[in-house]
């Protein structure tokens, strides 16, 4: 029986599992998705991304250690495992499911299947988005971002047989690749790597959030910064609510990351009469226009990892009594952090204030961009010449 309540709050499950074929595994599974009649996530016991149905979860625990306490049941009881495959009660009307890394006539190709079974196609990652589905030339930070916005992701065989059964297949190897991506198959690589394993990598964990954040906003903007941004760029500024747990208190609080994601066609400007009255804004003498042209998003990138199992002493706290483990599964990696850039066209109003026009183009860090929304300074860099910090509101701003 699923209990949502039994997913950990580093949304970690522990199960025992019947799948459509009748066979029966014990599962510990790390960073759970969780939707309608469906589950998802990475599985440490099958080295493998896995979808589960609610309905085929024969009980679930506490930890894994309760779970490899009690053996595995011989058979499914009220024959579950016989069960035929049913069209799933959740209707298909208005989910939003996204197309990536499919050719232009596969993607056209699906995208019409979705539309025909009433499903809203969408070009990028939404708030609401049910499905993600990946085709060979999917990226990483999209499944990423999918993710994060717990949304379900699926190969084309997984989207097709939903559409014709309202199941989704228990495996999926299309997705099984992305998470091999990096790891060396050769054993003797690997123990090579070991003795520089304590230096260079350490346990996933989610990136760490604080509750510093480096904008507060008011009557919908960011308080003190030099142009005007919108409440609406807090999901681009990484700034997310998050639950937090003190003495056994849950609580809900706003939470900074490092992720910064800032796309094409986001448009900034030095007053917020630029949302409201243009006219108005155009005429004003330091009105100023930051539009994004190109982007890739920051945030941590691994960039090699150890999958494994440890036994010893463990021991999060030297308060307390280490806790003895045995063939715990462990993931370790080694992270690089990457600045991600934009490249941002500047523009102010023409002579006769009836346009705009554009005064530079520049590549920069995300980083650095949050910098010049903040003070309206950048630094110029050009090859072969000292950078020089330059004031976009001086008034020479040619």
């Amino acid at each position: 029986m699923f209990e949502s309540s039994l997913i950990t709050d580093g949304k970690d499950a522990f199960f025992h599992y019947v799948n459509a074929k009748g066979e029966i595994s014990a599962q510990s599974i790390v960073n759970v998705i969780e939707k309608d009649d469906f589950f998802q996530g990475y599985s440490l016991t099958r080295k493998a991304f896995r979808t589960f149905k609610k309905d085929r979860v024969l009980k679930m625990f506490t930890t894994e250690e309760s779970m490899n306490a009690e053996e595995i049941p011989e058979k499914a009881p009220h024959a579950l495992s016989e069960r035929p495959h049913t069209k799933s009660k959740t209707t298909n009307t208005g989910l939003e499911i996204c197309f990536t890394g499919f050719k232009q006539a596969d993607k056209a190709r699906l995208t019409a299947i979705a539309k025909e079974h009433h499903l809203a196609v969408k070009g990028d990652i939404s708030a609401n988005l049910y499905f993600l589905c990946i085709g060979e030339n999917k990226g990483w930070r999209k499944i990423q971002k999918a993710i994060e916005r717990n949304s379900l992701i699926v190969s084309e065989a997984q989207f097709l047989e939903f559409i014709n059964t309202g199941e989704i297949p228990y495996e999926a190897p299309e997705i099984d690749a992305v998470y091999e991506e990096g790891i060396t198959s050769e054993i003797e690589e690997l123990q090579q790597m070991l003795e520089s394993l304590s230096l260079t990598f350490r346990t996933v964990r989610e990136p760490r959030r604080s509750t510093a954040l480096i904008a507060n906003f008011k009557d919908g903007y960011a308080l003190g910064w030099r142009f005007a941004v919108k409440e609406a760029f807090k999901d681009a500024l990484d700034i997310k609510r998050t639950k937090i747990t003190f003495e056994k208190n849950v609580y809900e609080a706003w939470t900074q990351g490092t992720s910064y994601q800032f796309q094409r066609g986001d448009s900034f400007y030095s007053d917020k009469l630029g949302y409201t009255a243009w006219n108005e804004f155009i005429k004003l003498p330091d009105a100023v226009v930051l539009q994004i042209k190109y982007d890739i998003y920051s945030g941590y990138e691994t960039i090699a990892y150890f999958e494994g199992v440890l036994t010893g002493d463990f021991n999060p706290n030297r308060l307390i009594t280490p806790k003895k483990l045995e063939q715990a599964p462990i993931l370790m990696e080694s992270q690089s952090y990457d600045p991600g850039t934009v490249t941002v066209e500047m523009l102010i109003p023409n002579e006769n204030k009836t346009g705009l026009t554009t005064i530079d183009e520049l590549t920069m860090t995300q980083d650095d961009f949050i910098s010049l929304l903040q003070s309206g300074r950048y630094w110029r860099r050009k090859s072969g010449e000292v950078p020089v910090e330059v004031d976009l509101f001086a008034n020479d701003r040619s």
